[in-house]
């Protein structure tokens, strides 16, 4: 439970005193369309850190104005790597997203982005990769065309 006021920087620090950065970001979905919180937000807490944006993207196969849930600055100690937290905050986020799609920004690091390619997340210009929220799939079908030059 958040307790929320007039104040972007009060609701803000409300939302990280959630217990997990899964329960800020759901709480961050919901809030972020009112304009209660900031449109930008560095989640965190006990050693994951996320940074979190709601956008619009030119995507290809998805239209000229495809609302996104930007998911960048990912951090985790390094006694919590290699768990699968990255890939169960996926399952949460293509549960939960309540846009067009979902967009992890900057990767570099060549593991991740085979896993991103293998669970179906399309490459976007040199570092980005997006997917079609569940929402966006079960509205225009399951498969996505890309038109390529």
């Amino acid at each position: 439970m958040i307790k929320l006021s007039d104040s972007l920087v009060r609701n803000d620090a409300a939302l990280l005193r959630l217990p997990s950065v899964e329960a800020q970001l759901l709480a961050w979905m919901q809030l972020v369309e009112t304009h209660l919180v900031s449109r930008c937000l560095t989640l965190r807490r006990g050693g994951f850190r996320l940074y979190v944006r709601r956008s619009t993207w030119s995507l290809p196969g998805m239209g000229e104005a495809a609302i996104t849930l930007d998911l960048a600055n990912v951090f985790l100690t390094p006694a919590l790597r290699g768990r699968g937290w990255f890939q169960c905050l996926l399952g949460l986020v293509d549960a939960t997203n309540p846009w067009d799609a979902t967009l992890v920004e900057a990767v570099h690091n060549p593991r991740l982005a085979q896993f991103l390619r293998s669970s179906g997340f399309h490459r976007f210009g040199t570092y980005n990769y997006y997917q079609p929220s569940r929402r966006w799939r079960e509205r225009h079908g399951p498969g996505l065309v890309i038109e390529r030059a």
